[in-house]
């Protein structure tokens, strides 16, 4: 019998191209499965600082928050979210025990909820008509500062964005007897619209939160008892897309702040571009965040008991509060008091307080999650508060040739889900229609801007049965197709 002493030289270069061929699949792991890696660790990542957060409220027996920031890269347009300068970011916020309006008061265990009816700095009453001598808004931002909790957690930058805070974009929609304007409403995954409007053909992708001052509010047609009129100065009109809220300064060309807003520090109540002042609200040139983690624009909020609630932009809107149906606005609720007049007759150096809130001007106070808020949770449907997030861009085209090209902007997608009562959950949004689930069509394509049709079909930007407004169908939560991309539906029968 003859043995070999060894391996031959074929057989040793067979054997190392095996290995390396083995190494390459573990090594090059395919784009694709990358993507997913990155967004599925940012997802779960949210998902356990949700879970602490609710930890911290039982364990302290106080509230709790989780406060979210979303800024575009300066110098983009503002229609794509991106985070390729790193401004998608969420912070926990905790109670302080000082003096910090009716929703705070010492001791009560309480984070920084701003009120216009009273002074964060002493609690004395700020509503119109009663005048005060200091800002509510500069006392309210130093308390925020002092509250958060352990440091800002940031998606990775230029690789997961959040494509969504809630379910739902209603754009200026202010409440019945209005319409949606025509790209309006846009759910998280957003709306690809395909009739050329971009030009040349080539369909547009409407995301949720898109900045768009080429859509003005003229754009919406619902006369709502002449309380929704277009608001204009010098020939332009305002922009009610997105959360930028431009004010009458113009349009937010670049995702940074277009002036120096401040606020006198001791006195006065005033808001001015005045070097008198001390306080800066923002400086020329700043990040101009969508979502303003710092303004508080949108919070899960636990309380002691481990259950949530969401707040959805309570300064802005106490900001912009609209005086009655005359049309008039207060600008700041400590300044004016009755005395109500519109731009452009304001005071010298003076600027709107309406810059901080709703560009369409909409009293919105007191609906910070309801039927009139800027956007929607189906939470009191599917059960969960839903955070969608995605891969980030590379630019910010918003253009494609067909409706596949727009989906693989968007994926892969998770949501963070979080229930009334604490439950935490992550989803991978799915991309087939399970089998025996029905799209609900009541509303679909150019439906959604017809008003009979809302009307009919929609209460509170829910779907629902007509005659009697019962409810109807369930929100689709985990999954996006073409269909629901092209047609704006996400409902199941």
């Amino acid at each position: 019998m003859t043995f070999r002493g060894g391996f031959t030289l074929v057989e040793m270069l067979t054997v190392l191209t095996v290995i390396a061929i083995l190494m390459g699949f573990v090594i090059a792991t395919p784009k694709g499965d990358e993507r997913d890696a990155q967004v599925k660790g940012a997802a779960h990542e949210l998902a356990a600082v949700l879970r602490s957060a609710r930890t911290m409220a039982m364990e302290a027996r106080g509230m709790y928050a989780v406060s979210f920031n979303i800024q575009n890269p300066p110098g983009s347009n503002g229609r794509v979210l991106s985070n390729r300068s790193g401004g998608h970011w969420y912070r926990i916020i905790g109670p302080r025990n000082e003096n910090l309006g009716n929703l705070a008061m010492p001791g009560s265990g309480f984070p920084p909820l701003y009120s216009r009816d009273e002074s964060s700095l002493n609690g004395a009453s700020c509503r119109w008509g009663r005048g005060w001598s200091d800002s509510p808004v500069r006392h309210q931002l130093e308390a925020v500062e002092r509250a958060w909790v352990g440091d800002r957690r940031q998606l990775p930058v230029g690789k997961v964005r959040f494509l969504a805070l809630n379910d739902q974009d209603n754009g200026d929609f202010r409440e019945y007897n209005d319409t949606y304007a025509p790209s309006y409403p846009r759910p998280y995954f957003g709306w690809w619209d395909a009739s050329g409007s971009a030009g040349g053909g080539i369909g547009r992708l409407y995301p949720w939160g898109g900045y768009d001052p080429g859509r003005p509010m003229t754009s919406q047609t619902g006369a709502n008892n002449g309380n929704h009129d277009p608001r204009s100065l010098a020939g332009r009109t305002i922009s009610h897309t997105g959360f930028f809220y431009e004010g009458y300064d113009g349009a937010i060309l670049d995702s940074r702040q277009p002036n120096d807003r401040m606020l006198f520090d001791t006195t006065g109540s005033l808001l001015s571009s005045s070097s008198t002042a001390t306080y800066p609200l923002w400086r020329t040139g700043d990040p101009r965040p969508l979502i303003n983690a710092a303004w508080q624009d949108y919070m899960i909020v636990f309380r002691p008991d481990g259950t949530v609630f969401t707040d959805w932009m309570r300064l802005r809107h106490g900001c912009a509060i609209e005086y009655g149906s005359t049309g008039n606005l207060v600008y700041d609720p400590c300044l004016y008091g009755s005395a109500l007049v519109l731009p452009p007759a304001m005071p010298a150096g003076k600027f709107h307080m309406m810059q901080l809130g709703p560009g369409d001007m909409c009293n919105r106070m007191g609906s910070t999650s309801g039927p009139s808020a800027e956007a929607t949770s189906f939470a009191s449907r599917s059960g969960f508060h839903y955070i969608s997030l995605a891969p980030d861009v590379a630019s910010d085209n918003d253009v494609f040739p067909n409706v596949g090209m727009a989906m693989r902007s968007i994926l892969p997608l998770y949501r963070v889900g979080v229930s009334a009562f604490g439950e935490v959950v992550v989803l991978r949004v799915g991309t087939s229609k399970p089998a025996g689930k029905v799209y609900d069509t009541a509303l679909t394509g150019a439906n959604w801007n017809v008003k009979a049709q809302t009307d009919a079909y929609y209460r509170d930007h829910m779907l629902v049965n007509t005659p009697g407004y019962t409810r109807r169908g369930t929100p689709i939560s985990n999954v996006v197709t073409p269909e629901m991309v092209t047609s704006r539906m996400w409902w199941w029968q």
